[in-house]
């Protein structure tokens, strides 16, 4: 008898146990991440990634336990160029090479930036070029071609975003101001000035506030290498990117793009591609770090486009030098990229995919 109660009270404890244990399970893979954080390496492909892991090891990225690979071709062409290549991963639609996020027939395209900020969550992007540019462009402006960087300027300005850090102050100023690129008298810089600050100096950028900011540290999109040890890393625009963004208790989604690891693969330099490479780490650090940290940041790590075609042929692990490689281009490559994800749904971005399907996933986890 003594037995036949024991069982009693002890099998309802068990449902209820496994009960909550379920509840508690299915709600913590049903959730939706609050911060989306999004990093391309532009021009990054297997080989970049080793040359990277050769010079230290470990990289940041082998932080990472889900990978996967994606294709990256245009709506007509075999080789994207980094405004389809963006657009692909800003919108989930394939759009042909010079396009910015929108269709030829004048359609818009919303972007998972745009998302964010339609859900009361902060947005922003930073990149070591300018951010008219292709890739950054992609995620917060809409043009029929890639060169319209005066009108991108504009839209930029006219739009409310929360990070805006990278280089190109010459798209910003009226054609009278001394290193303007723009053919007009319009002045998106004033516009930009009433809505957030804009430092337009390395000492500016180091006192800005944790409110919305944007940088733009160059009269050009040549942001200086890794290399040239200018004041301003990647990483330390990613820190105070996150700083900033995560003030909104609602989240936030950021780009964050090493660009110029393709600038190093145009010119089929290696040591370029290392130094820029090691950089983008440093930033893939920071985001991992604040990622592991908040438990509810979805982190995705990818490329637009492979570029130089680069192929290792010799190198020493131990002594840290890569001594035989070949480029087969000084453009671009239709080979597939690698993508890394870490955090809530992470396993979505797994496996072979297309870029399209790194957009279109972000923007169906924020319904």
């Amino acid at each position: 008898m003594r037995k036949k109660r024991i069982s009693l009270i002890v099998i309802p404890i068990i449902f209820v146990f496994l009960f909550v244990l379920l509840f508690i399970t299915r709600n913590t893979v049903n959730k939706q991440p609050r911060n989306i954080i999004l990093m391309i390496g532009d021009g990054m492909g297997i080989s970049q990634i080793t040359t990277g892991r050769i010079y230290r090891h470990p990289m940041h990225m082998e932080r990472f336990n889900i990978m996967g690979l994606a294709t990256t071709y245009s709506k007509k062409q075999f080789i994207t160029d980094s405004a389809a290549g963006a657009t692909a991963l800003s919108t989930g639609y394939k759009v042909e090479n010079g396009v910015i996020a929108m269709s030829l027939d004048g359609e818009r395209y919303p972007t998972i930036a745009e998302r964010a900020k339609e859900l009361g969550k902060s947005a922003g992007v930073v990149a070591t070029t300018g951010i008219t540019h292709a890739t950054p462009a992609a995620f917060i402006s809409h043009v029929e071609s890639r060169n319209m960087q005066d009108v991108i300027a504009e839209q930029i300005a006219n739009n409310t975003w929360d990070v805006l850090f990278g280089s190109g102050w010459g798209y910003f100023v009226p054609q009278h101001v001394e290193g303007s690129l723009r053919n007009d008298d319009k002045n998106p810089l004033e516009i930009l000035q009433q809505k957030m600050q804009v430092a337009l100096t390395p000492e500016e950028f180091k006192n800005l506030a944790n409110i919305p900011a944007a940088a733009l540290l160059h009269r050009t999109n040549n942001f200086p290498k890794a290399s040239d040890n200018f004041e301003i890393t990647l990483e330390m625009m990613t820190h105070k990117a996150l700083k900033i963004l995560s003030k909104n208790n609602k989240g936030f989604f950021l780009m964050v793009e090493g660009s110029q690891i393709d600038w190093g693969g145009h010119e089929n330099d290696m040591i370029y591609i290392r130094d820029e490479m090691l950089a983008f780490d440093d930033a893939v650090g920071v985001v991992l770090d604040f990622a592991e940290k908040d438990k509810n940041t979805l982190v995705i790590i990818t490329a637009d486009h492979e570029t130089g075609g680069m192929s290792l042929l010799s190198g020493d692990f131990e002594n840290h030098e890569l001594i035989g490689y070949h480029f087969a281009t000084k453009g671009h490559t239709a080979t597939m990229v690698p993508v890394f994800s870490y955090g809530p749904y992470a396993e979505r971005f797994g496996g072979i995919q297309d870029n399209t399907d790194i957009g279109k996933m972000m923007l169906s986890l924020w319904k």
